[in-house]
């Protein structure tokens, strides 16, 4: 499902650049909402990237998407060793 989705947000033409990463971090949030973690993940990773390289480490959409994709990988973690 994660590629379905994914690669509609690639090629739709309303999702570029940094917008495209604001597509991807709601899908991610999204999908961390319905407990999707190993779909969500990827997707935290992609928006991380574009927007540390598009708007810089210390821009507050960037430091909003490193903090969600931290907890994630976290509660995956947490996850995992139950």
């Amino acid at each position: 499902m994660v590629d379905n989705s994914s690669r509609h947000v690639d090629k739709s033409s309303g999702c570029v650049g940094v917008s495209r990463s604001w597509c991807l971090h709601e899908l991610a949030e999204l999908y961390k909402l319905q407990d999707r973690n190993n779909e969500a993940e990827p997707l935290f990773q992609r928006a991380l990237t574009i927007r540390e390289q598009k708007l810089g480490a210390e821009h507050p959409d960037t430091v909003a998407t490193r903090e969600r994709y931290t907890a994630l990988l976290g509660k995956m973690k947490q996850e995992k060793g139950k």
